[in-house]
């Protein structure tokens, strides 16, 4: 298909939140665009696009370009792909953490759904990335999108069992709307409900310090991926790369 028969290409503005190459070794960009939300985006082979043989896009790089669209698929025209230092010298922690809030957002938000919101947040995270704990900014960052997408929690009606643990020694829970019969509850603190709602309200534009216990923030670490796969139903893959400090 030549896409360029399709009229003239519009102008977006995004960020990537995913590379991939499909069985044609074409790279396929998934990207939050301030316009059309979640888009996929051909964006032709790693030869044609990148520079001295690797690829030109990074995650939660910005991306300005151009695209033709045809039946919701988007071919990639001219681009400006603004990659910060951060990204070009990620450590392992960072790279582990990308991917988790990376699977986060395209577990919870459909394609095709604009959201100001979600664009702003994704660019406060990825601002966040050179300047603040990125293990913290995640945990901000995925609970703050949780209710962006519709599953805003209430610590006080939430029911939390303990299901054991993942294979890297994290604690494994159920965290959701539904009580489990024959199973025994977590107790929930009431300074680690405050420290829940702080998160959930964080203002990122403030320099003022979350305070957080060591201990309530790997709770609401853990709470947040399995609220995630209680709200998406999907499993978070990329927490089998997470080394677990349990």
């Amino acid at each position: 298909m030549n896409p360029y028969k399709d009229g003239p290409a519009q102008s977006y503005d995004g960020i990537i939140v995913r590379v991939q190459k499909n069985a044609a070794a074409m790279q396929v960009l998934t990207v939050f665009t301030v316009q059309k939300g979640l888009i996929r985006l051909f964006a032709g082979t790693t030869k044609k696009t990148g520079k001295r043989g690797g690829s030109p896009f990074f995650l939660f790089a910005e991306i300005s370009f151009e695209a033709h669209e045809k039946n919701g698929i988007y071919h990639l025209g001219e681009y400006i792909c603004h990659n910060v230092r951060v990204l070009l010298e990620l450590t392992w922690q960072t790279y582990v953490y990308t991917q988790i809030f990376a699977e986060i957002v395209l577990s919870l938000l459909p394609e095709g759904e604009a959201d100001g919101r979600i664009y702003a947040l994704l660019q406060v995270y990825r601002e966040a990335l050179g300047r603040k704990n990125v293990r913290t900014a995640t945990i901000i960052a995925g609970w703050q999108l949780v209710g962006l997408a519709g599953f805003f929690p209430d610590p006080d009606r939430l029911h939390i069992y303990r299901r054991g643990c993942y294979e890297n020694g994290m604690r494994r829970w159920y965290v959701g709307m539904n009580e489990q019969a024959g199973s025994r509850a977590e107790s929930i603190s009431p300074a680690l409900r405050k420290q829940w709602l702080d998160i959930l309200t964080y203002d990122w534009r403030t320099d003022a310090r979350l305070t957080t216990t060591a201990a309530a923030l790997q709770y609401l670490e853990e709470f947040l991926y399995a609220y995630v796969t209680e709200c998406s139903e999907k499993e978070l893959k990329s927490l089998a790369i997470l080394e677990s400090g349990c």
